[in-house]
Parts: C-alpha cells; structure tokens; sequence
C-alpha cells in the first residue's frame, strides 16, 4: 500500500490576540483537509497529538502563540490485513466494472473514509467492516487521488450484481454526468412476490424520505417526492412468485424495492420494504407477506445483471452472471 496523503507533523502557534481551546485551533488549522472538532477530540484523546513540554494535553488546554504542536498520527497502517477477491467483469485505463456479491457494502457506513485519509480512517475504526472500497484500495491505490476514491454509484448491500468504479478523477465527473442523464443502461433481475397483472409496464411514482422511530427510511410520495421511473417486464411466473427484469430510468435511494412493493408486489427477501407506507405512514397497498413465505429467501432477490453504455464510439456492456438463488425454480 503507497502511502497516504500526510497530515502536517508540526504545527508552530502564531502570536494569537485571545488565547483559544487547543481542539478549536487545531480545527481551524486542519479544516482545509476536512478535519473536523469531533475528529480533533478523537485524535487528542487516543495521544496522537502532543505538546512540547507537556507529557500530556486536552482538549481544553489554552494555546497563546508559540508552542509546537506534534502530529503522531498513524497514516499507513494497513487497510484490511485479508486480501479481497471480487470478480472484474470489464476494465480500460479509467475505469472497472466488477460484479458485488450480496452481502458486500460499497463503502464505509461511515463518510470518514471521504474526508480523511482512508487508512486514517482505519485507524478510528471507520473500515473495520469489509467493502468494496477496502477492495479498491487494496488493487488501485491511485484512487486516493479521485473524488471519493471512485465510487460512481452504490448497490444496496443486500443486492448483488454490476458496480462501476472509476480509477481516474476525469472519467469519475464524466461517469457522474453519464448517470445522470440517463446514459447507462441499466438492467436488473428480481425475484417478486405474487403474480403481476401485466406482462410488463412502466412505475412512475415520486419517493421521499420518511422518519420512523428516529431511522430514516424512504417512502413513496404522491406529491413533492423526487421523480422515480422504473419500467418492468415479467419473464416467469412460479407458484408464489415471478421472475422481472428491471429497467430503471432514474437511481433514487431504494428505488426498485420501493416500486415494486407499490406496486403490490415486494421483492423476495426484502425486510424493510414487505409493504410501501406513505409519509404519514400509512400503508399504500399489499398486506406483509407471511413468515413462513418469508423465510425462504436469506438474501434480497435484487440482481444488477447488465451495465450497457457508449465509451469513445463503442458500446460497452457489462453482464454480471446470475447468482445461485436466481437460477431456482421457485
């Protein structure tokens, strides 16, 4: 691993007019590299940051001009000790599509990683559990170099399937704009519950954020919610369940879970969604389905099955193999 972007290892205190709390110099200092006051305190608190003369500081200690302050702040510890191995579905000189296996977050639930040093961040604890981003440092590490370390889009954690990643900060906002104008193609495979109406069609219905009991959640809302598009078709239909292609038009947070629990037909083994609520909480449709249904499925039946796009006048597209659980008769 190359080593991270360093955090300045001295700090001389200018003459100051008002003597000011050793955290709030540090923060204003260290705010240009995303350093906030909390991080400050962690840094204090675990004895990474020193005080010439003084066998130990706090967080309330009054600096007035001249003391130098030392940085010990480990920025090169290793960022996960257990080679990750994830399957390359397509790559070039910018970019990498790989195919995420259900169960595998794309980053931290944490933002640390994005606002300091990745390993730093590792050290507070903000990458102890394995992700994609654990796998992109460990096999680019000029990613430290792109915005976000090149995470273009996300997959729930519980879905499966295509993720495209950039290696360089060019091809990273050129992605952006891709996505949002609806220039990548997407299509996924799910698994529904019931047997829908129509051999196909289009779900044109807003989503918003709700909060329940503290937790945010979203909600489908008929009015000020965020444009959703998703169009569907039906390609096998079982005894309690049918096989759908997804197209997706827009990427809102949870989108097709949403969907197609509005549309009355909740996607296998989603435990959040087994029904869609309004912002007032309300339910919209459908009933939760039974237990014993529901046990059958130990992961979400969400696939990201294809990636297609147009890159220097070829199209480009990306085919993530069906998973074990999509290739059952149910």
């Amino acid at each position: 691993m190359t080593e991270q972007k360093r955090l300045p290892e001295e700090i001389r205190v200018p003459l100051l007019e008002i003597p000011q709390r050793l955290d709030v110099f540090l923060t204003g200092t260290l705010a240009t590299q995303g350093i906030s006051r909390t991080l400050v305190k962690r840094f204090i608190d675990n004895g990474w940051v020193m005080m010439q003369g003084r066998q130990h500081v706090t967080a309330d200690l009054r600096v007035t001009g001249a003391e130098l302050i030392r940085l010990t702040i480990p920025v090169t510890a290793p960022l996960n000790k257990k080679p990750m191995r994830l399957e390359v579905l397509y790559e070039d000189k910018d970019l990498v599509i790989i195919n995420k296996p259900s169960g595998l977050i794309t980053h931290p639930r944490s933002s640390l990683p994005f606002q300091i040093p990745p390993s730093l961040a590792h050290e507070l604890g903000a990458m102890d559990e394995p992700s994609v981003l654990t796998w992109v440092l460990q096999n680019y590490p000029k990613a430290l170099d792109v915005p976000r370390l090149g995470i273009v889009h996300r997959l729930d954690a519980d879905a499966s399937g295509a993720l495209m990643l950039a290696k360089t900060t060019p091809f990273y906002h050129k992605a952006l704009n891709m996505f949002e104008n609806r220039a990548v193609s997407k299509t996924y495979l799910a698994v529904v519950w019931g047997k829908l109406n129509d051999d196909s069609g289009v779900i044109n219905l807003g989503i918003t954020k709700r909060y329940t009991k503290g937790a945010v959640k979203m909600g489908i809302s008929q009015v000020g919610g965020r444009e959703a598009i998703t169009e569907y078709a039906v390609k096998k239909i079982y005894k309690k369940v049918s096989l759908v292609e997804l197209y997706p038009k827009t990427g809102r947070t949870h989108q097709l879970r949403l969907h197609m629990a509005a549309l009355g037909h909740p996607i296998c083994g989603d435990r959040v969604y087994n029904r869609v609520l309004s912002e007032r909480g309300q339910p919209l449709v459908g009933k939760p389905i039974d237990a014993k249904d529901r046990a059958r499925f130990t992961r979400l039946m969400l696939h990201a099955w294809k990636l297609e796009f147009e890159r220097s006048g070829k199209t480009i597209s990306a085919t993530a193999p069906r998973p074990k659980e999509f290739l059952k008769k149910y």
